[in-house]
């Protein structure tokens, strides 16, 4: 049974007093000093204690944030290259045909989708600065005028 009082020596963490029988621990070094959610009270079932871990990396480390968003954009970085060298490859062996379907480009057509692909960025941008603000109808406006497009 656990009782008040008990004291017990960690190691390098100074000596952790248990405080009641909801299993609260606190350090009398200054150590970790959050507190352990709960100790069961049934003696036939062995306990261990959960202490928080630390929510932030040591001062000597990079911001974890930092780190993935240099790996995504490596990783990206690395796709299109693949798919770029691919492209370049391809009409580097065979010429011939991209002589031939360079012809049968409809430049008016691709400038009309190339503009709306852009102007529906544009206006679902919008739509995300209307949410930040708040602002629920403008954003559904924004959003549906993205959608039509």
């Amino acid at each position: 049974m656990i009782t008040e009082g008990y004291k017990k020596a960690a190691e390098g963490n100074g000596a952790w007093t248990l405080q009641s029988k909801l299993g609260k621990l606190t350090s009398s070094s200054g150590g970790l000093a959050h507190a352990a959610r709960t100790i069961c009270q049934n003696p036939q079932v062995a306990t261990a204690s959960v202490i928080e871990a630390q929510a932030q990396a040591p001062a000597n480390r990079p911001n974890m944030v930092s780190v993935g968003t240099v790996v995504w954009l490596a990783s990206e970085l690395m796709f299109f290259a693949g798919l770029f060298s691919m492209y370049l490859t391809l009409r580097g062996v065979n010429p011939e045909i991209w002589a031939e379907d360079t012809q049968k480009l409809n430049v008016p057509l691709a400038a009309a989708n190339t503009t709306i692909l852009v102007l529906s960025s544009v206006t679902c941008q919008i739509g995300v600065l209307a949410a930040e603000r708040g602002d629920r109808d403008k954003m559904r406006m924004w959003f549906m005028i993205t959608f039509v497009m």
